[in-house]
This record gives structure tokens, sequence and C-alpha cells, in this order.
């Protein structure tokens, strides 16, 4: 069994690389395709990858893949990110690809709606295609709806492949692709029920777990080593804000800096998303603070005492762990929809959301003096908790669906 696996970088990589180790365990071929930061994931692994530039230069003969590179280059002029430690090569393929794909579904009209959308107008189906035809994989994955792993699954429907989309978090704004995968993993019962509450046919959706949260359950190593080795008082209770990517993220950050500073009595960690642009954004200037790109989330998240972001899938990391999590519920302009999809997601009450702004500082400080702070949340976290071995389980469904086992003893 061959299995393609296209996966953006921060929790779709992190989910992607224990399942794909489970899959080379078992004696089956992997094939991942790394897009945005997750290329720098899979780089201290060994795990067996191809980068989009290799991509581009199977799937397209010389003519048409000097003409996209050329259209690379021109995009990659203005968005292009250094600071990202993306190759350039990477990001001039990554908008060659997909910018070629607009204009031969769009025609000229492709340059509106990509300066409408920027990337969300992106979904590279024929490039999709092009590799899954070279590559004749078994099952193609994703782990997200957008973009290169949204035109994964279209691609490998249109070709008779199978295809199964892994959900990493509860919420999805788009259900097409899901819907058209052959079938889904959830992370629990509940989760399914949600699903199918959405639409979802039944007999498509297997609980499985959710890879990335597997090595969860392991010990959390030495805490105050780690609050040492970063600078902080390993005697002060730590607050852990992950950043997400949501581009309100900066109004978000202002209320932080302000409780960083009032409340000098606990450690602040600032861990931005992988995909956030510049440290120098997030100016964070105080002994009792620090700000970090490229650390080991589920490290800090065991140091922690209290875990906030605003919709990440670190939230569920945090309640997996027991950890006493807030959510920011109105920074900025945040969709209205995005929202209410969020809140429907955790009807059952599962975390306490800041409602407004100037109760930031106060909030955290109710939370962490208070030792029933989640006490209201407790049974209903109980009922979300993924299933365990979530790698395995996965793979059990890529087998069964594809008849084979392959399992080395």
């Amino acid at each position: 069994m061959k299995i393609l696996m296209p996966t953006y970088g921060g929790g779709h990589v992190a989910m992607v690389i224990p399942l794909a180790r489970e899959l080379l365990r078992r004696g089956h071929e992997v094939l991942i395709l790394p897009l945005s930061v997750a290329q720098l994931a899979l780089e201290k692994t060994e795990l067996p990858y191809i980068t989009l530039p290799e991509a581009l230069e199977r799937a397209y003969p010389e003519p048409v893949r000097q003409a996209i590179l050329a259209l690379g280059e021109r995009l990659a002029e203005t968005y292009h990110n250094p600071d990202s430690g993306i190759p350039r090569s990477v990001s001039a393929a990554y908008y060659g690809i997909s910018m070629h794909c607009l204009l031969q579904e769009h025609g000229e009209a492709a340059w509106e709606l990509f300066a409408q959308k920027g990337r969300e107008a992106f979904c590279p189906v024929d490039f999709m295609r092009r590799l899954i035809q070279l590559e004749q994989p078994d099952i193609v994955t994703a782990s997200c709806y957008v973009r290169m792993e949204k035109a994964g699954i279209l691609a490998a429907c249109e070709l008779g492949i199978h295809s199964l989309k892994i959900w990493d978090t509860v919420v999805d704004e788009q259900n097409y692709t899901v819907q058209t995968a052959d079938c889904q993993t959830a992370i629990n019962e509940l989760q399914k029920e949600f699903l199918i509450s959405q639409g979802f046919p039944a007999d498509r959706i297997f609980p499985t777990g959710q890879p990335a949260f597997d090595s969860l359950f392991n010990a959390g190593g030495d805490t105050q080593g780690t609050l040492r080795a970063l600078g902080l008082d390993p005697g002060k209770k730590t607050v852990l804000w992950a950043v997400d990517g949501s581009p309100w993220v900066m109004t978000a950050f202002d209320e932080i800096q302000k409780a960083i500073r009032s409340l000098p009595q606990y450690n602040f960690i600032v861990k931005l998303h992988p995909t956030s642009n510049d440290e120098r954004d997030f100016p964070v200037d105080a002994p009792n603070a620090v700000l970090l790109k490229r650390y080991d989330i589920e490290q800090l998240l065991h140091t922690a005492d209290l875990v906030i972001s605003q919709i990440s899938t670190v939230l569920q990391q945090a309640m997996i762990l027991e950890k006493k999590v807030l959510s920011l519920r109105v920074y900025g302009d945040c969709p209205e929809e995005k929202w209410r999809q969020f809140e429907q997601a955790y009807t059952a009450d599962m975390l306490r959301q800041v409602q407004e702004a100037d109760t930031l500082s106060r909030v955290i400080q109710e939370t962490l003096n208070d030792p029933q702070s989640e006490a209201p949340y407790e049974a209903n976290r109980a009922l979300y908790r993924p299933l365990r071995n979530g790698a395995k389980n996965i793979c059990d469904c890529m087998e069964s669906l594809c008849g084979t086992s392959l399992e080395r003893t």
C-alpha cells in the first residue's frame, strides 16, 4: 500500500509524522508532500518526502515548468517571507503552481480572484492530478480542507484513488472536501456525532483518535528545567499564549502585553504560530516573559499552568492534559461565522471564553488562583477526550480501505 500525504505545517504535519512512522513500521510505502513550513519539520526526521520544486519538475514538461517558475518568482518577490525559514525556491514553486492552475481554471480573472482572496483562491487540482498519476498511490490523505490538500482529495476522487480526510480539530468551515473523500476519521465518538449532525455520511466516519495527540499521554519531562532553560522562574505559575494563525491576532497580543506588565508574579510564554511572519511584530520585553518561535509545543504545554489561545488545536491539547484553558472570544474582527462554528462544536461548555478585552488580566488571576475554575467543564471535557493510539487506528482504517495488511512482526 502506498500513501501520498500532502501536509501543511503546524498541527497538520505534527499529525502526519507519527502516522507516517506507523505506516512505514507496517511495511507500507509513504511519500509526504510538505507545504509551507512543514518541510522544516520533516527535515528533522527520517521520513521520505518530496519537495515542491522536485514535484514541480516531475509533474510538468520543460516549457510549462519554466513558465510556472517565472510566474512563481514574480509572486515570490512580493509574498516570500525570508524570516519564515522556507526556502525561496519552495515559495516560488508554491505560488507558481497555484497561480498556474488558477489561471488555467479562470483565465485572466484569476488575478482578480487572487487580489480578493489571496491564497484562499488556490486549489491546484491539475498539479495534484499530475502528481498522483506519476506516484500511483493507493490512498491520498488530507489533514485540512484548503489549497493543495483540498486539491489532492478532489484529484484523487476524480482519478478513482482512495482518499481519507483526517480531522485534527472539531471545527471545519467547508464540508465539500470531506464529503467528497471516501472516508473520514474522527477524534472520538462525540466528534462523529457532531459530524453526522453537520450532514456528513455516518458510514464514512471512523472514530480513531488523532496521531498528534498520542504523545500527550507520555510523561511531561523536567518542567522546572524547561523554565530555567528559558530564563523563567520555576517557582512561579506559568501562562502559555499559543498564537494561532488568525489575521486578528495582533489585537489579542496587545492585551497579552498588558497582562504581562500587570502580572509580574506569573511567567508568560508567548509561542508564535509556525507561520508567524516576523518575531519583531511581537515585542516581548519583560523579565517574566519570553517569546518563542520554534519550540516543542508539547513540552511547553506540560510546563504551563494556564493555556490561552483563540481558535487553535493547542486548546484541545491543553484540555487533554487537564490544563486550565482560556479562549479569547471577541478580539479583533474575527468572522462571526467562524465563532458560531467554534461555539457549536463546544456546545457542552468545555472552556471559559474571555468576552471583554479589558478583563483578560483579571480572568487570568481568577483562573490561576481558583482551584475550582475548571470544575464546570471537567465532565464535558471527559466526553471530548480523544481515543488513544490514533496513528495505529488510522492505519487500520487505511488497510481496511485498501483491503491489505503488511504489518511486520
